[in-house]
C-alpha cells in the first residue's frame, strides 16, 4: 500500500481508494491508518524479539486517536480509536516509533531480513553514547503517560502489554553492553549514577511483576505478542551469565523462571511453536546451571502431556523460531542464538551435562507456590 518511509507530509487522501471499494474519506482514513500502524507496530516488535530489522521507514499516517483526517466537506476531525483498543494504542503505536529506531540502529543492514544471518552485533559497534539517547527517549516517552496508561493492578490487556514491551526494549538496549567488565559503564549523559547494568535489572524486576499479573489476571491467547514477548525477554534474561552479570539469589531466578515456563505450558498445546520457545529455553538455562535437569525433564514430561497430535503431525520438523534467547551469543552469531537453535542442544545437554540439583525440582515447578519476592 506504499505506507511505509513515505515522510512526515504523507496523508491518508493521498492514498487512492483500490477500484470498486467506496468509503467516506473519514472511513479510509481509519482503513489506511489504522492498517499501516497495526502493520508496524506487530513487526517493530516482532524485531526486537528476533534482534532484527524488517524495514527502515515509519508510517506516514497519523495515529489514531492522536492525528486528524480531512472529512468530505473539509474540516478536520480526530481520527478515532479502533474498537478493539483504549487509548494505550496511541502511546503504544509512539512507543513502536522509538523501539523502531533502536532495532534500526542495531541491526538493520540495508536489505530485509530474509532469514539469512545478520552481520554480528559487535561489527555494529553500538555505542553507550546513542544507547542513552534512545534510553532518554524512552524515558520521556514513560513519563509523559496519561494516568489511564500508568501501570497499576487495574490495567486493560492492551495497557500491561505496552509496558511489557517497553521494558522488552530497555532490555534489548542494554543487552550488548552487559557481558563485558570493561563495559559496565556508567551512564555519562545522566545526572543520577546509573549505568547500562542496572537499567537492565531494573527492566528485569519490573518485568517479573508484569508477567505475573498478566497470568493472574489474563488469558494468555487473547493477545500474544505483549505477553509472550515479555515472558521471553524474562526468561532469557534470567539466564544470562557474564562478569557483569550478578548470579545471587538463584533460588528467586529459578522461582520466576518457573513462573515463565508455567506460563508457556499453559498454551503449548494450542501453539505447536511455543514447544521451541519451551525447549530453547530449557537449553539456554541448563547450559548456564539456572535449572536443574531433572526440572527440564519435568517440563518436557508436561509438554509431552500437553501435545496436541492434529498440531504435531501438521509441525512435523518444520517449526522455527527466530526469536533470540542468548544475549551472549547473539552478540557474535545471532543465528545460532535463536530459540529453535538453541533447543536443537536441549537433548545433548539434558543427557551429557550432569547438574546437581540444588532445590527440589517438583517444587521449583510449581512457581505459584513459591514467596513471592
Amino acid at each position: 500500500m506504499g505506507l511505509f518511509g513515505t515522510g512526515d507530509a504523507f496523508s491518508a487522501g493521498a492514498i487512492a481508494q483500490p477500484t470498486g471499494i467506496t468509503l467516506s474519506s473519514g472511513q479510509w482514513a481509519k482503513a489506511t491508518s489504522h492498517t499501516a500502524w497495526g502493520v508496524f507496530s506487530n513487526q517493530t516488535f516482532t524485531d526486537l524479539h528476533a534482534r532484527s530489522c524488517a524495514f527502515q521507514g515509519h508510517p506516514g499516517l497519523p495515529i489514531a486517536g492522536r492525528g486528524t483526517y480531512k472529512t468530505d466537506d473539509g474540516s478536520l476531525e480526530i481520527l478515532p480509536l479502533p474498537s478493539y483498543s483504549d487509548v494505550s494504542y496511541v502511546f503504544t503505536n509512539e512507543l513502536a516509533v522509538i523501539v523502531h529506531d533502536m532495532v534500526r540502529l542495531y541491526y538493520y543492514t540495508g536489505e530485509p531480513d530474509d532469514g539469512s544471518p545478520l552481520a554480528p552485533m559487535s561489527n555494529r559497534n553500538p555505542s553507550l553514547e546513542k544507547a542513552e539517547n534512545i534510553f532518554r527517549r524512552l524515558l520521556a516517552w514513560a513519563a509523559g503517560l496519561p494516568l489511564a496508561c500508568v501501570r497499576g493492578d487495574q490495567n486493560s490487556p492492551e495497557t500491561m502489554c505496552m509496558h511489557m514491551h517497553f521494558h522488552a526494549a530497555v532490555i534489548a538496549l542494554f543487552q550488548p553492553f552487559i557481558f563485558v567488565p570493561l563495559q559496565r559503564l556508567k551512564f555519562r549523559s545522566f545526572d543520577t549514577q546509573g549505568s547500562a547494568l542496572c537499567a537492565f535489572n531494573s527492566s528485569v524486576n519490573q518485568l517479573k511483576r508484569l508477567v505475573i499479573n498478566y497470568q493472574s489476571t489474563f488469558d494468555l491467547l487473547g493477545n500474544l505478542l505483549g505477553p509472550l514477548g515479555g515472558t521471553m525477554s524474562l526468561a532469557s534474561s534470567l539466564c544470562q551469565t557474564g562478569p557483569s552479570v550478578e548470579r545471587k539469589d538463584d533460588h528467586v531466578r529459578r522461582h520466576y523462571f518457573a513462573v515463565c515456563i508455567k506460563g508457556l505450558l499453559r498454551i503449548v498445546s494450542r501453539f505447536e511453536v511455543i514447544k521451541v520457545f519451551i525447549q530453547g529455553l530449557l537449553a539456554l538455562a541448563l547450559s548456564t546451571q539456572t535449572i536443574t535437569r531433572q526440572y527440564a525433564e519435568s517440563v518436557m514430561g508436561e509438554v509431552k502431556r500437553s501435545e496436541n497430535p492434529s498440531l504435531s503431525a501438521m509441525a512435523a520438523e518444520h517449526l522455527t523460531s527466530n526469536v533470540v534467547v542468548d544475549y551472549e551469543l547473539a552478540l557474535t552469531d545471532r543465528s545460532a542464538a535463536t530459540c529453535d537453535r538453541v533447543a536443537a542442544t536441549l537433548g545433548d545437554l539434558s543427557r551429557s551435562k550432569r547438574i546437581e540439583p540444588t532445590v527440589d525440582a517438583d517444587h521449583v515447578m510449581d512457581g505459584d507456590k513459591m514467596d513471592m519476592v
